[in-house]
C-alpha cells in the first residue's frame, strides 16, 4: 500500500477505500486508524470504530487491540471495560504484544472483570517474551514482590534489568532500589550502580527518582560520584520492543494505553490437536465448509482474513480432507474470477487493481496444485 508507506493520507485513503469495502480486514484496520487520527479526513471516532469492528470480526489482531482501545477510552462508543478487556483478548491470543500488557494490567488490576493474578502473570510473561519493557518490569517487580508468583530474586533481577537496559524508567529505578539493599545471594549492595541506575530514571522525570538519587549521594564520595556518572554517561539502551501509538505504516496501532502495573506467572499456550475424525463426521465438517464458504463468497469474503473466516481457506480445509472434492475445487476457481472482477472494477486505480490481480494468482496457484494431483 504506497499510500501509506509514503506518509500521503489522501493517497493512502484512495487506496484503502476500495479494499477495505471488499472486505480486506488489513485495509479495513488501516482505514480505522486514518479516521482515528484524522489523517487524509476530519478525525471521525464512529467511523475509526466501524472499520476496526469490521476488521476485528475477521480475527485481524491490531484491529482488535485498537477496538479495544476505543472501548476503554470511550471514543466511538460509550466507554466500556469489559468490552475493552473481551477485545484485548482476542488480539493477545494472536500474540499482539501491547494488547498482552493492557489485558495483564486489566486483569491486575481487576478493570472490566475481576482481579485474576494467574491470569496477568500469564499475560505479563507473554508480552514479556517479546521483550516489551514495561511488561518485563512488571514481571520482575511480581517476582521481587513474591505476589502472585513465589518470591525469586535471580528472575525478578533477569526481567528488571531487561527492561532498566531498555530505558524503562519504573525498571532502572527498581533496579536501583535493589542495588541500595542488595538480594541476598543474587545482588550485593552496590551504592555506586544503586546511584547509577537512578540517575537514569531521574533523568527521564519519573517522580521520586530525584529524591533517592540525592539521598544515595549522600553517602558516596567524590569518587564514587564520578564513577557512577562515568556509568551513566556510557549508558546505552538496547532496542524497545514497545510499539509506537496509532502509525498507518506499521498496522500494530493503538491509542493510548494504561499505566503499567505488576503481573505473575505466565502459562504458554498448549497448541490443541486435531482431532481425529471418522468418515462419517469428516463429511459433515466438509458440508458445514462448503455452506460456509458459500456463504463468505456472497460476503465477499473471499481470502481474507488469512487463516481465518473465508471462503479461500474454508475450500483449501476441503480439500485437506477431501483431494478430490470438486466442489471445493469449482469453489477456488469462482473465488479467483471474484478477484477478477473486482480488478476490472478497478482498472482505473492500477495499485488496487495489482493488489486484486495478485490474490487472483494466488487463488489459482493453490486450484493448480491440488488439479496435478
Amino acid at each position: 500500500m504506497a499510500g501509506l508507506l509514503l506518509d500521503d493520507y489522501a493517497q493512502a485513503l484512495e487506496n484503502l477505500r476500495p479494499l477495505a469495502e471488499a472486505g480486506l480486514p488489513a485495509a479495513q484496520s488501516n482505514l480505522g486508524v486514518l479516521y482515528s487520527k484524522g489523517q487524509g479526513v476530519p478525525r471521525d471516532d464512529q467511523e475509526a470504530f466501524n472499520w476496526f469492528l469490521r476488521a476485528a470480526e475477521q480475527g485481524h489482531a491490531p484491529a482488535q487491540f485498537n477496538l479495544g482501545v476505543l472501548f476503554a477510552e470511550g471514543r466511538g462508543r460509550e466507554a466500556d471495560l469489559s468490552k475493552a478487556r473481551y477485545w484485548f483478548e482476542q488480539a493477545a491470543i494472536q500474540d499482539h504484544m501491547e494488547a498482552q500488557f493492557n489485558l495483564g494490567i486489566l486483569n491486575n488490576q481487576g478493570i472490566g472483570g475481576n482481579r485474576d493474578l494467574d491470569s496477568a502473570v500469564k499475560w505479563f510473561r507473554a508480552a514479556a517474551a517479546q521483550n516489551h519493557r514495561g511488561a518485563q518490569s512488571n514481571l520482575g517487580l511480581f517476582y521481587i514482590q513474591g505476589e502472585g508468583v513465589a518470591q525469586d530474586f535471580a528472575q525478578g533481577l533477569h526481567w528488571t534489568r531487561l527492561a532498566a537496559n531498555q530505558d524503562h524508567a519504573p525498571a532502572q529505578l527498581n533496579l536501583g532500589i535493589l542495588y541500595v539493599k542488595g538480594a541476598g545471594s543474587v545482588l550485593p549492595p552496590d551504592l555506586i550502580q544503586a546511584h547509577h541506575w537512578i540517575h537514569l530514571a531521574a533523568r527521564q522525570g519519573l517522580p521520586g527518582a530525584r529524591e533517592a538519587r540525592e539521598k544515595i549521594a549522600a553517602h558516596l564520595s567524590p569518587d564514587q560520584l564520578a564513577e557512577s556518572q562515568h556509568l551513566t554517561d556510557a549508558f546505552k539502551p538496547t532496542p524497545a520492543g514497545a510499539t509506537e501509538l496509532m502509525s498507518p505504516n506499521a498496522d500494530t496501532t493503538r491509542p493510548r494505553r494504561a499505566s503499567p502495573q505488576p503481573p505473575e506467572k505466565a502459562v504458554h499456550a498448549v497448541t490443541p490437536q486435531e482431532p481425529v475424525r471418522t468418515a462419517e463426521n469428516r463429511q459433515q465438517r466438509i458440508r458445514k465448509l462448503l455452506e460456509a464458504a458459500q456463504l463468505n463468497i456472497e460476503r465477499s469474503r473471499l481470502a481474507s482474513p488469512e487463516g481465518g473466516n473465508n471462503a479461500f481457506e474454508q475450500y483449501r480445509e476441503i480439500l485437506r480432507l477431501d483431494p478430490n472434492n470438486q466442489q471445493a475445487r469449482a469453489g477456488l476457481a469462482k473465488v479467483a474470477a471474484k478477484y477478477d472482477e473486482l480488478a476490472q472494477k478497478e482498472r482505473g486505480n492500477k495499485g488496487v487493481a495489482n493488489a486484486f490481480k495478485e490474490q487472483a494468482q494466488r487463488v489459482r496457484a493453490e486450484l493448480k496444485r491440488h488439479a496435478s494431483r
